[in-house]
């Protein structure tokens, strides 16, 4: 599935075992991928009382869409640029 570039997404209530399938994923993941948590991000702009950052992604992906995106949380904005 990350080899071909596709996304996917865990939506379930409380309690299911969404955050213990995503370190376990990060841990399998993490011997051929960097993987970054755009939980960090956020923690970053909090502790820097900062509204706004900035993300560069390298995507090697053949499929891959070049240009930026803006990703909001609450009043914080993302700007991801993927090359």
């Amino acid at each position: 599935m990350v080899d071909r570039g596709d996304y996917f997404t865990i939506n379930r209530a409380r309690q299911y075992g969404k955050t213990t399938t995503l370190k376990a994923l990060k841990r399998y993941l993490i011997k051929e991928y960097i993987v970054i948590s755009l939980d960090l991000l956020w923690d970053y702009l909090d502790y820097y009382h900062l509204k706004k950052g900035y993300m560069l992604s390298f995507n090697f992906n053949k499929k891959k869409e070049l240009g930026a995106r803006e990703i909001v949380l609450g009043d914080k904005v993302l700007v991801e640029a993927v090359v």
